[in-house]
Protein backbone atom coordinates (compact mmCIF):
# COMPACT_ATOMS: atom_id res chain seq x y z
CA UNK A 1 0.00 0.00 0.00
CA UNK A 2 1.35 3.39 -1.02
CA UNK A 3 2.04 5.87 1.79
CA UNK A 4 -0.15 8.91 1.16
CA UNK A 5 1.07 11.93 3.09
CA UNK A 6 -1.08 15.04 2.89
CA UNK A 7 0.43 18.41 2.06
CA UNK A 8 -0.29 19.58 5.61
CA UNK A 9 1.59 16.58 6.97
CA UNK A 10 4.50 17.30 4.66
CA UNK A 11 4.56 20.91 5.72
CA UNK A 12 4.50 19.98 9.39
CA UNK A 13 7.27 17.40 8.93
CA UNK A 14 9.35 19.82 6.82
CA UNK A 15 9.12 22.49 9.53
CA UNK A 16 10.15 20.01 12.21
CA UNK A 17 13.07 18.79 10.12
CA UNK A 18 14.23 22.31 9.32
CA UNK A 19 14.02 23.24 13.02
CA UNK A 20 16.22 20.20 13.69
CA UNK A 21 18.76 21.67 11.19
CA UNK A 22 18.17 19.18 8.36
CA UNK A 23 19.28 20.52 4.98
CA UNK A 24 16.75 21.21 2.23
CA UNK A 25 18.26 18.31 0.28
CA UNK A 26 17.60 15.98 3.23
CA UNK A 27 14.06 17.30 3.66
CA UNK A 28 13.36 16.87 -0.07
CA UNK A 29 14.58 13.26 -0.03
CA UNK A 30 12.64 12.38 3.13
CA UNK A 31 9.38 13.85 1.84
CA UNK A 32 9.67 12.64 -1.73
CA UNK A 33 10.28 15.95 -3.49
CA UNK A 34 12.22 15.97 -6.76
CA UNK A 35 14.63 18.66 -5.59
CA UNK A 36 15.64 20.91 -2.71
CA UNK A 37 13.80 23.87 -4.24
CA UNK A 38 10.41 22.27 -3.52
CA UNK A 39 11.39 21.68 0.11
CA UNK A 40 12.68 25.24 0.43
CA UNK A 41 9.45 26.68 -0.99
CA UNK A 42 7.29 24.54 1.29
CA UNK A 43 9.21 25.54 4.44
CA UNK A 44 9.28 29.24 3.58
CA UNK A 45 5.60 29.37 2.65
CA UNK A 46 4.74 27.71 5.94
CA UNK A 47 6.88 30.21 7.85
CA UNK A 48 5.23 33.16 6.06
CA UNK A 49 1.80 31.85 7.01
CA UNK A 50 2.76 31.11 10.60
CA UNK A 51 1.50 33.67 13.02
CA UNK A 52 2.00 33.38 16.74
CA UNK A 53 -0.80 34.19 19.15
CA UNK A 54 1.17 37.17 20.50
CA UNK A 55 1.54 38.69 17.03
CA UNK A 56 -2.14 38.12 16.27
CA UNK A 57 -3.22 39.81 19.50
CA UNK A 58 -0.88 42.74 18.95
CA UNK A 59 -2.25 43.24 15.44
CA UNK A 60 -5.82 43.11 16.73
CA UNK A 61 -5.06 45.71 19.43
CA UNK A 62 -3.26 47.99 16.99
CA UNK A 63 -6.03 47.57 14.43
CA UNK A 64 -8.64 48.45 17.01
CA UNK A 65 -6.72 51.59 18.01
CA UNK A 66 -6.51 52.64 14.36
CA UNK A 67 -10.25 52.05 13.98
CA UNK A 68 -11.00 54.25 17.00
CA UNK A 69 -8.76 57.04 15.67
CA UNK A 70 -10.35 56.73 12.23
CA UNK A 71 -13.84 56.98 13.69
CA UNK A 72 -12.99 60.07 15.78
CA UNK A 73 -11.34 61.81 12.82
CA UNK A 74 -14.19 60.92 10.47
CA UNK A 75 -16.53 62.89 12.72
CA UNK A 76 -14.32 65.97 12.10
CA UNK A 77 -14.16 65.58 8.32
CA UNK A 78 -16.23 68.73 7.75
CA UNK A 79 -15.85 71.98 9.67
CA UNK A 80 -18.76 74.05 11.05
CA UNK A 81 -19.31 75.65 7.64
CA UNK A 82 -19.51 72.29 5.82
CA UNK A 83 -16.06 72.65 4.27
CA UNK A 84 -13.79 69.61 4.00
CA UNK A 85 -10.95 69.62 6.51
CA UNK A 86 -7.83 68.78 4.47
CA UNK A 87 -5.76 68.11 7.58
CA UNK A 88 -8.27 65.44 8.67
CA UNK A 89 -8.16 63.90 5.20
CA UNK A 90 -4.37 63.73 5.46
CA UNK A 91 -4.58 61.99 8.85
CA UNK A 92 -7.24 59.55 7.58
CA UNK A 93 -4.98 58.61 4.68
CA UNK A 94 -2.07 58.12 7.09
CA UNK A 95 -4.21 55.82 9.24
CA UNK A 96 -5.27 53.89 6.15
CA UNK A 97 -1.64 53.53 5.11
CA UNK A 98 -0.71 52.29 8.59
CA UNK A 99 -3.55 49.77 8.52
CA UNK A 100 -2.40 48.45 5.14
CA UNK A 101 1.11 47.98 6.51
CA UNK A 102 -0.20 46.31 9.68
CA UNK A 103 -2.22 43.74 7.72
CA UNK A 104 0.39 43.20 5.01
CA UNK A 105 -1.63 44.63 2.14
CA UNK A 106 1.45 46.05 0.41
CA UNK A 107 3.36 42.77 0.21
CA UNK A 108 4.21 41.54 -3.26
CA UNK A 109 3.34 38.06 -4.46
CA UNK A 110 6.09 35.98 -6.04
CA UNK A 111 8.47 37.62 -8.46
CA UNK A 112 5.86 39.73 -10.24
CA UNK A 113 6.32 43.26 -8.86
CA UNK A 114 3.01 44.47 -10.26
CA UNK A 115 0.83 41.96 -8.41
CA UNK A 116 -0.23 42.63 -4.84
CA UNK A 117 -2.00 40.21 -2.57
CA UNK A 118 -3.48 40.13 0.84
CA UNK A 119 -4.58 37.43 3.16
CA UNK A 120 -6.73 38.54 6.03
CA UNK A 121 -8.21 35.96 8.34
CA UNK A 122 -10.83 37.36 10.69
CA UNK A 123 -11.13 35.16 13.73
CA UNK A 124 -13.10 37.60 15.86
CA UNK A 125 -14.45 41.11 15.67
CA UNK A 126 -13.89 43.48 18.61
CA UNK A 127 -17.03 44.49 20.50
CA UNK A 128 -18.62 47.57 18.98
CA UNK A 129 -16.58 47.29 15.76
CA UNK A 130 -19.56 46.66 13.54
CA UNK A 131 -22.43 48.99 14.24
CA UNK A 132 -25.66 49.31 12.34
CA UNK A 133 -25.84 52.43 10.22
Amino acid sequence: MKNNITRADKRSQALKMRAAKYTYDEIARALGFKNRSAAYKLVNKALEEYESEDVRLLRMEEGYMLDVLHQKLWAQLYDKNGKLNLRVIDRLLAISDRRCKLWGLYRKAGDNDSVYYSKVIIREVPAGYIQSV
